[in-house]
């Protein structure tokens, strides 16, 4: 049977997962991690791809790129590179990695933020370490806005880095990416979501804001996944004026 062709992103950006076969290690120590960003890094300036954010476990990594139509040709480029290193420094032969890689369109602001979001919270939901404790990931340029991560499109997404930093650490609620990226906030989740975004006691201060500011805190709150209707019923505000927020 032929294979699907690939989903083509319309802004660029793919979620792209790369496997060891048969669910092998792909990185044995720290020396072979520092080895495959080196790789990522050098190709993907060479192709003029971004970094959005990256990490990487034993047995696979993640990246969020904005790869235009380059993407094929960096993970060729590091598959090359990388196991050549690998397959050296191990004595072994063969591939290292499986031999179609996952690629997923990201083509909403909502899916670039899940996705994000998810890449992060790996090393926490496999029970290794808190997410912004991992030290290979890009969880620290995320914070910091420096390093080669282009972080900031994340921030502009959602409003400004405070605000990506309190969805980023918002606990994934599922094992499935898709199923969590499709998933409603629970009301009590939403509540306190609402309340942080906008430094309030009750959402329903939301509705008294200035329009600037009260648009802000809607755009920020759907970002994270918050529906109309949920908007709408905790902070009071009707839904056109949500919609056109």
């Amino acid at each position: 049977m032929p294979r699907s062709a690939r989903k083509h992103s319309e802004n660029g950006h793919y979620h792209v997962i790369l496997r060891g076969v048969n669910r092998l290690e792909i990185f044995h120590d720290d020396e072979d991690r520092a080895r495959f960003l080196d790789t990522l890094l050098r190709f993907a300036r060479e192709d003029s791809i971004g970094i959005v954010a990256y990490c990487l476990m034993d047995n696979h990594a993640h990246l969020l790129l904005n790869a235009g139509d380059n993407l094929s040709v960096l993970i060729k480029q590091i598959a090359s590179s990388y196991v050549y290193y690998f397959n050296r420094k191990y004595d072994r032969v063969g591939h290292l990695f499986q031999e179609r890689y996952k690629s997923e369109a990201v083509d909403t602001d909502e899916y670039l933020l899940t996705a994000a979001r998810y890449i992060l919270q790996n090393p926490q939901k496999a029970g290794i370490c808190n997410a912004m404790d991992y030290p290979w990931s890009s969880w620290r340029d995320t914070v910091s806005g420096t390093g080669p991560c282009i972080t900031q499109t994340l921030c502009d997404v959602i409003g400004n880095r405070q605000a990506l930093l309190e969805f980023l650490e918002a606990p994934v609620r599922d094992d499935g990416f898709e199923a969590e990226n499709r998933r409603s906030v629970k009301d009590g989740d939403a509540h306190k979501l609402l309340c942080r975004i906008g430094h309030v006691d009750h959402p329903a201060q939301i509705a008294e804001f200035p329009l600037k500011q009260r648009n802000d805190c809607i755009a920020r709150a759907k970002a994270a996944g918050l529906s109309v209707r949920q908007i709408a019923r905790l902070t009071g505000l009707d839904r056109n004026i949500i919609q056109r927020a």
